[in-house]
């Protein structure tokens, strides 16, 4: 799996922008710059790319669900 930065660079600009039309809804700016910290991700990839760190209960369904709980440490 490549990163986001990786695959644009490798892009022809008009495939740039078709891709940033799917993942990116709205871009901020900051005097001349992005503001990267306000970017709005589209509802698709949303989580994907704007939680810094997994939900409390995981990626995974809680294992209670399962019939059986289980440490995850």
């Amino acid at each position: 799996m490549t990163n986001l930065a990786d695959t644009l660079d490798h892009l022809p600009p008009a495939r740039q922008r078709d891709l940033v039309r799917l993942v990116v809804e709205a871009v901020p700016t900051l005097g001349q710059g992005v503001d990267v910290d306000r970017m709005v991700w589209t509802g698709p990839v949303q989580t994907l790319f704007a939680l810094n760190e997994a939900p409390p209960d995981g990626l995974e369904p809680p294992t209670q669900a399962l019939g059986r709980p289980r440490s995850v440490h």
